[in-house]
C-alpha cells in the first residue's frame, strides 16, 4: 500500500507540474497540503483523473461524462472553475494573521481572509471551493438550505389584511396558531421546502412588552428590536426599512415599497374682488389676449376693404370713417356673440367672414375647456399645496414615528409630530398638526372610514359615532392628498442574522417571492 501511494504521488507530480493555488485567502490543494495524499488516493481508487480538482483553478467538469456534463444542455456548474482547497488555511485566524504582522481583511496571508468552501459529498474529508476561483457554487444548490433544515424558527405575525389574517386554527397547520394570508402562506411554504422542514413556533403576542417599553411609539420597531435581541427569529408584516431599524438587525430582500404623500383637510383658498373681476380672462394668458385683439382689428380692416360700400344692410352711413368703425364694431360683436355679426355681399368679404367664423370656433372652444379646468382646480385648491408649504410656513406635520428620522433628513427645518399612523387623521382633526404624512393604501382607508373605526375600537377620544352608535364612516372624508410624492420606503421583514442568508436565499428562489419583488 505504501509503495502504491508513492507511485501515485510520483505520477501526480508529473501531471500537476506547474499547478498553482489561485487565491492566497483559500488556496487550492498542492503537494504540501496535509489532505493532498488522501484526495489523490481516492481519485486513483475511483477512476477519476489524477489531476481532477488538484491542478489549480480549472473547469474540471466541462464535457466530463463522470459528472454528467457531456450532454447537449450542460448544467450551469459545468463550465465553472473550482478546485479542492486546504481547509486548514481557508477560515480566518485572527491570532495567526496578526502574528504574521497583518490585519484581518488583508490578502497577504491566508489566515487574514476567507472564501466559502463546501464539503464533498463523494469524498470524505475533502473540501472544494468555486469561490476561491472567482465563481459561485452552482453545483450544490442545497448548501445554504441544509444549514437550517430541520431547525426551529420563532416568528411573530402582525394583522395586516389580506397579507396576514388571524382566524381559526387549521388542524394541518397548528403551529401557525390560526394565522393565514398571502405573506403567511408564502413564508410557510418556504419553511416546508427545506428538507427536513423548518419547524415553526408562532408567538402569541406581537412585540414583547419589554421591547414596547423601549419603542412605545411603534410596535413594529419594537418587533424589530425583538428580532435583534433574539426573542424572535422573524417578524412577519409590512415593515418600512428605515435607517433606525437597519441599525438594529438585518432584513429580507425588499418585496414592495410605500409611496408617501402629504394629507390635510380640505381648505379652499379664499378669493377677493380683484380675483373675481379677473376670472373671465384667466383661461388665456395676457399675450394670447393681445393676439386675439390684434386679429379682431385685422378682421375689421379686411371687411372694410373687401365689402361693398353699397351694402346698406351693414352700413347705414356711406362715409368711409363710419364704415370703418362699423366694421371694427361688428368684428368684436361677432367674437363675443360667437357668431357672424355682419351680412357680407362681395365674395372676398364672405370668404373672410367664413375664416373669421372658424377662428371664433377654435378660440372659444379652447376658452371653454380652460375655464372648466380652472373652475375644478379652484373648487379643490387647498391653502397647503405640498410639503414645501409646511416647511416654509412652519406648520406642524404628524408623521409615523418610524419615519421621523427619514423625513428630518429630507427637510431639516420641518416641524414633525411623531404619532401612531392610525392616529394621524384624529390628530389633524384635533388641531395637533396641520397636515400628516401617509401612504397610498392608508389614504384610501382613511377616506373609507376605516381609521375612525379603528379609533372607536381602541377607545380613542376622537372617535365619532353616527346616530345608530356605529363608527361614523364619513368622519375623514374631508381629508385629501395634496402635492406630489415625498419619498418612497421599501418594505420587507426583519430577520435574525443567523437566518438572514438562508431565508433571503429561499425567498428570492421562490416564484411568488420573485413576483412580489417585481411589483
Amino acid at each position: 500500500m505504501k509503495g502504491s501511494r508513492t507511485v501515485i504521488l510520483l505520477l501526480a507530480s508529473v501531471f500537476l507540474k506547474g499547478s498553482r493555488a489561485d487565491d492566497s485567502a483559500c488556496p487550492c490543494l498542492n503537494s504540501s497540503s496535509s489532505q493532498y495524499a488522501t484526495v489523490l488516493e481516492w481519485m486513483a481508487a475511483n477512476a477519476y483523473p489524477l489531476d481532477y480538482g488538484l491542478a489549480g483553478c480549472r473547469a474540471y467538469d466541462n464535457n466530463s461524462a463522470l459528472t454528467g456534463c457531456d450532454s447537449g444542455n450542460p448544467a450551469e456548474h459545468c463550465a465553472a472553475k473550482w478546485c479542492y482547497v486546504d481547509s486548514d488555511l481557508c477560515p480566518i485566524s485572527r491570532t495567526r494573521c496578526e502574528a504574521q504582522g497583518f490585519v484581518v481583511g488583508s490578502f497577504e496571508s491566508p489566515y487574514c481572509r476567507e472564501r466559502d468552501m463546501s464539503e464533498s459529498k463523494k469524498m470524505p474529508s475533502a473540501v472544494y471551493s468555486y469561490e476561491t476561483c472567482g465563481y459561485l457554487n452552482a453545483y450544490d444548490s442545497t448548501r445554504i438550505s441544509q444549514l437550517f433544515a430541520g431547525n426551529r424558527i420563532h416568528i411573530a405575525i402582525a394583522d395586516s389584511q389580506p397579507y396576514a389574517v388571524k382566524g381559526h386554527i387549521v388542524p394541518s397547520r397548528p403551529d401557525l396558531q390560526g394565522w393565514t394570508g398571502v405573506t403567511v402562506e408564502w413564508l410557510y411554504d418556504i419553511f416546508l421546502s427545506f428538507a427536513p422542514r423548518i419547524e415553526v413556533t408562532t408567538s402569541s403576542e406581537w412585540a414583547t412588552a419589554a421591547s414596547r417599553q423601549v419603542y412605545p411609539g411603534s410596535s413594529y420597531t419594537a418587533c424589530v428590536l425583538d428580532v435583534a435581541v433574539g426573542n424572535y427569529d422573524l417578524c412577519i408584516g409590512d415593515f418600512w426599512i428605515t435607517p433606525e431599524r437597519v441599525l438594529l438587525t438585518q432584513f429580507l430582500p425588499p418585496y414592495a415599497s410605500d409611496k408617501m404623500y402629504l394629507i390635510t383637510t380640505k381648505d379652499v383658498v379664499g378669493r377677493g374682488l380683484k380675483d373675481y373681476i379677473a376670472s373671465p380672462f384667466r383661461p388665456f394668458s395676457a399675450q394670447l389676449w393681445a393676439i386675439i385683439l390684434a386679429f379682431l382689428v385685422f378682421n375689421g380692416v379686411v371687411n372694410f376693404l373687401a365689402d361693398s360700400p353699397d351694402n346698406t344692410d351693414d352700413f347705414d352711413n356711406p362715409h368711409w370713417m363710419a364704415r370703418y368703425m362699423k366694421c371694427q364694431y361688428m368684428s368684436v360683436m361677432s367674437y363675443v356673440s360667437a357668431g357672424a355679426g355682419n351680412s357680407p355681399q362681395t365674395i372676398p368679404s364672405r370668404i373672410a367672414t367664413l375664416g373669421f367664423g372658424f377662428f371664433i370656433l377654435i378660440t372659444l372652444s379652447s376658452y371653454t375647456a380652460n375655464l372648466a379646468s380652472l373652475l375644478v382646480v379652484d373648487k379643490s385648491q387647498n391653502s397647503i399645496q405640498g410639503i414645501h408649504d409646511c416647511v416654509e410656513r412652519s406648520l406642524k406635520v404628524c408623521v409615523p414615528q418610524a419615519l421621523q428620522t427619514e423625513l428630518k433628513s429630507l427637510y431639516p427645518t420641518i416641524r414633525l409630530v411623531p404619532v401612531g399612523i392610525e392616529l394621524i387623521p384624529a390628530h389633524i382633526h384635533a388641531g395637533d398638526c396641520r397636515a400628516g404624512v401617509s401612504y397610498e393604501l392608508a389614504i384610501q382607508q382613511i377616506q373609507a372610514g376605516i381609521y375612525n373605526t379603528w379609533n372607536c375600537e381602541n377607545g380613542h377620544p376622537d372617535c365619532q359615532l353616527d346616530d345608530a352608535g356605529d363608527p361614523l364612516l364619513t368622519r375623514d372624508c374631508d381629508i385629501v392628498q395634496v402635492g406630489g410624492l415625498i419619498t418612497s420606503i421599501d418594505l420587507s421583514m426583519p430577520v435574525h442574522r443567523r437566518w438572514s442568508h438562508a431565508l433571503g436565499w429561499a425567498t428570492v428562489q421562490s416564484e411568488l417571492g420573485t413576483r412580489m419583488m417585481l411589483l
